[in-house]
């Protein structure tokens, strides 16, 4: 009798310590920066998340600023390689736009101003922002960093934030062939 007590505690152990392992992520979580739900679950497993936001300004040469340009935001943790030889992977933003090719972008508005928030990554990403002109005035540009402004958040989950500006150039004119 003792023994069947023992193995029945150990199954239900083995129940709840199964559960437990099931429902450790929560489906969703809130974001410091904004109060939008986000679409990935969140590992509760005491692994420190960290919070980005990229925003900036987008200008032409005589710094005026350009309304519709698309971007997009790309992070890696490769540091250690040459840039060339870097994987980013795509950032999916909440409440993005679509970019010609289907993936997730900002879109500057009328002041050339753009706002990519409610990122969650781990460790620390060099990040890569390309703009690119579906209209095709400018030549598409991109702009890589690795050293974020550290806002003054908690010690465990912290908030970072990317100011990348850019600058772009003409699009060269194509000549018409006779």
């Amino acid at each position: 009798m003792k023994h069947e007590l023992i193995n029945l505690f150990n199954k239900i152990l083995t129940g709840l310590i199964a559960i437990l392992a099931l429902f450790g992520c929560k489906s969703s979580a809130k974001t410091p920066s904004q109060n939008e739900i986000a679409e990935e679950p969140v590992c509760v497993y005491g692994i420190p998340t960290s919070y980005y936001k990229v925003h900036g300004v987008v200008t032409d040469q005589s710094d005026k600023p350009v309304e519709g340009i698309q971007v997009q935001v790309f992070m890696t943790t490769d540091g250690n390689k040459p840039e060339d030889e870097r994987e980013y992977d795509i950032v999916f933003l909440n409440d993005a736009d679509k970019a010609d090719d289907g993936s997730p972008c900002v879109i500057t508005n009328s002041e050339g101003k753009y706002d990519a928030n409610g990122i969650r990554e781990f460790g620390s990403p060099i990040v890569k922002v390309t703009f690119f002109d579906p209209m095709n005035r400018y030549a598409k540009d991109s702009v890589v960093t690795s050293e974020p402004a550290e806002s003054q958040s908690g010690s465990w989950e912290k908030e970072f934030e990317y100011v990348i500006n850019a600058k772009l150039k003409k699009a060269a004119k194509k000549q018409k062939n006779k």
